[in-house]
């Protein structure tokens, strides 16, 4: 499923500020000081499409590189080849990538707020808690292995 997202800067007395927004082939992320690549005109419509395993795969071992070898170690027990699972978005049945379980807590990645999230599975396997903390890859680690509730 493609989403039309929808992008409104502060305008000028002009009314013709550009916005600056980090993209990658996928659409907008978040606004990052870093490499900015595309300028976005007050209510430009972008184009946005979910990340592709290969796309989360590339970003899992930018992310693991910057995590201690504990942290690494940590990761690869808790591991689990990308699988598809079911959430829920403003009322609409789309799919992410889980990346680790612990127990019954899934890691994925939540590719529209752009950040690592945890979540208990339903029955079904779908996502019952949808989440939106942008976490990066090491900050949603040490939350998916501090003790959970029994």
């Amino acid at each position: 499923m493609k989403r039309l997202a929808r992008f409104v800067s502060p305008t000028t007395a002009s009314g013709q500020e550009e916005q600056t927004l980090m993209a990658t082939s996928r659409g907008p992320q978040k606004l990052f000081e870093q490499d900015p690549s595309i300028k976005v005109r007050a209510g430009e419509i972008m184009e946005w499409s979910p990340i592709s395993a290969s796309e989360l795969e590339a970003l899992v071992e930018l992310q693991l590189s910057e995590c201690t070898l504990t942290e690494r170690e940590i990761f690869a027990q808790y591991r689990i080849p990308f699988r598809l699972a079911a959430i829920e978005r403003s009322g609409e049945c789309e799919t992410v990538f889980i990346v680790a379980m612990n127990r019954t807590v899934a890691m994925y990645f939540e590719d529209v707020e752009e950040g690592f999230n945890l979540s208990s599975l339903r029955s079904d396997g779908s996502i019952a808690q949808p989440g939106w903390q942008q976490w990066s890859l090491q900050e949603a680690l040490n939350n998916l292995v501090l003790p959970q509730p029994e």
